[in-house]
């Protein structure tokens, strides 16, 4: 992911935005374009992504957040618990799963922003976007990543 001079993150295939309704957010969404190279070039990855997005709600097409909050921590700290009390609150939504990774892998094992886009919920209400991957604090990298690609988290 790389970020344009306004701070919206340019997503190569992707349409992205910022959007404010609970906070501020920075949205894509595939384009058909896109949708229909990566069916021709690339059927498994797409159908991998799809599965993805429909896991988490909705499809790729639709508008998907970065998230504006990520929990780090380290074992036994208390990330699941906050996770937990988290997930009752009605304008915060997190990922399918708890611990996505996406910020603790190296280059050649990261498999781009459009996975970790389809793991969170599409924007269909106002809400904000949250993930949970406590080990982020424990990666040297991690945190760096996370504020290079979402200055704003």
């Amino acid at each position: 992911t790389s970020w344009s001079e306004g701070g919206v993150p340019a997503v190569e295939g992707m349409v992205c935005e910022e959007r404010s309704v609970v906070v501020n957010q920075t949205c894509c969404r595939v384009t058909a374009e896109t949708r229909s190279r990566l069916q021709g070039a690339y059927p498994a990855y797409w159908k991998a992504i799809s599965r993805m997005s429909t896991m988490s709600g909705g499809s790729m097409e639709g508008w998907r957040c970065f998230p504006s909050l990520i929990i780090a921590g380290a074992q036994k700290c208390g990330s699941t618990a906050l996770t937990g009390y988290l997930l009752h609150h009605p304008s915060l939504r997190f990922g399918r799963q708890k611990e996505l990774h996406y910020f603790d892998k190296n280059e050649s094992q990261c498999t781009g922003a459009l996975p970790y886009l389809a793991s969170f919920p599409e924007r269909t209400a106002p809400f904000a976007t949250a993930e949970a991957t406590p080990f982020y604090l424990a990666d040297p990298n991690a945190c760096a990543r996370i504020a290079t690609q979402l200055p704003r988290a």
